[in-house]
């Protein structure tokens, strides 16, 4: 049978596939789960950017950098994992305190709500029985709520509240993420949380620039000389030095937006999506040998804001890396699935081997990728920060939460699917 016989043969199977409605096997070659997912992210971004949001928090930006200059304080609730992905946060403000319910507003300080997933536990963390109440002297502090108002439990919120009683101000940022549990709609509703949240931020940075201050903005620990700089300034929220430019409103809230877009552009485009779905296939591999999957992170929201399917019941989410002594907890047939940050993790990984176990990692740095060990290379960059401060020694705001959010949530999906499969 010559090349062109077989040529039709193969045509006329696959018409006839559709013509009975059989499937076709599922096409994981550059366009499945995971290109969906970080797709979707992209989407969000144009779409923000497109109905010129970041503009809108230009005023919101003013009044916070008001009330900082006077020496108030940025305290941050919600979900816990909103909280611990703003506290000492490399590029984001210094001086933020995580509000603990007792701490009593005064009239300069401010107060960010952030909800990062739709009737998940950690979103009724936060009190909010003297937010909807509007009672307290939480009602003296410049409150910003950041979530989706397509969320039935947040759709509503602003009707229950007394807004009069906030003298302050008291502001909803829709972030118009979907409804759904998906992993699709589920990564949508915690990175544009965290995405709107670090607009704002960089817009404060810019609003308090023009304003004749310095935003204080911490540099990251792997950067040349930051420690002893992030010393000095990590309980204020201003600087009188370094002098820096008067930035120009909306412009780092696009920035950073753009800058985050790019960075998810170049992940797919370099082809690394097929990496997360090896990485998914180990993951997949263990639950059906019943094997632990450890989960170690190195970023902040992942800890506690990594939320896993209810189909992978043996993936473990320890938490952070600096509270875990490799190999420990590790088994042989285990896998280690580190979510790192800047650098590989060998001497985890080199441990996780030693113990037997294998290893799936996603990181902005170069790895092995072999039999044994899989790694996913994002494209955020040193030293995470994005948006330049004219003039000042370090960037500011971080794209990694961004990026590792669509990660993970492609990562949890495409291994469902290969769990199924």
């Amino acid at each position: 049978m010559n090349q062109t016989l077989l040529m039709l043969v193969a045509l006329v199977v696959l018409l006839q596939s559709f013509s009975f409605g059989a499937e076709l096997p599922p096409d994981k070659s550059g366009d499945g789960v995971s290109e969906k997912i970080h797709a979707a992210g992209i989407a969000w971004i144009d779409a923000y950017l497109k109905s010129n949001k970041p503009d809108e928090l230009v005023p919101i930006a003013e009044a916070i950098a008001d009330k900082l200059i006077a020496g108030g304080t940025l305290y941050i609730a919600g979900d816990p994992a909103f909280c611990d992905e703003l506290d000492f946060r490399a590029g984001g403000l210094a001086g933020v305190k995580t509000w603990n319910g007792v701490q009593r507003m005064e009239k300069n300080d401010v107060l960010l709500i952030g909800v990062i997933s739709a009737g998940d536990k950690g979103a009724r963390f936060f009190r909010s029985g003297p937010f909807v109440g509007s009672y307290g002297s939480l009602t003296q502090a410049l409150t910003v709520h950041i979530g989706s108002h397509n969320w039935p439990q947040l759709e509503r919120l602003g009707e229950m509240i007394n807004k009069d009683r906030w003298k302050a101000g008291l502001y909803f940022l829709d972030t118009q993420a979907p409804v759904g549990g998906s992993m699709e709609a589920v990564a949508i509703g915690q990175m544009s949380t965290l995405a709107v949240t670090w607009a704002l931020e960089a817009e404060i940075a810019a609003a308090i620039s023009r304003k004749g201050k310095t935003p204080s903005v911490l540099g990251s620990i792997f950067a040349p000389g930051a420690n002893e700089f992030d010393e000095k300034i990590k309980a204020k929220s201003v600087l009188d030095e370094p002098k820096i430019d008067a930035i120009p409103g909306g412009k780092l809230g696009r920035e950073y937006l753009t800058v985050c877009r790019r960075q998810i552009a170049a992940f797919l485009e370099s082809g690394q999506s097929q990496q997360l779905r090896k990485a998914a296939a180990r993951v997949a591999d263990a639950q059906r040998r019943k094997a632990a999957v450890w989960t170690i992170t190195e970023g902040h929201v992942h800890a506690r804001g990594a939320i896993v399917p209810a189909e992978l019941t043996r993936v473990v989410v320890f938490g952070p890396s600096w509270t875990w002594e490799a190999p420990q907890g590790l088994h042989t047939g285990d896998l280690l699935l580190f979510v790192g940050y800047l650098a590989f993790p060998k001497e985890a990984v080199d441990k996780a081997r030693t113990a037997g176990a294998d290893a799936a990692v996603i990181v902005a740095d170069d790895g092995p990728n072999d039999e044994h060990v899989t790694t996913v290379k994002s494209s955020w960059e040193k030293w995470d920060a994005v948006v330049t401060l004219p003039g000042y020694p370090y960037k500011g705001m971080p794209s990694s939460a961004i990026l590792t959010t669509l990660h993970w949530y492609a990562l949890m999906a495409e291994a469902v699917g290969e769990k199924k499969d």
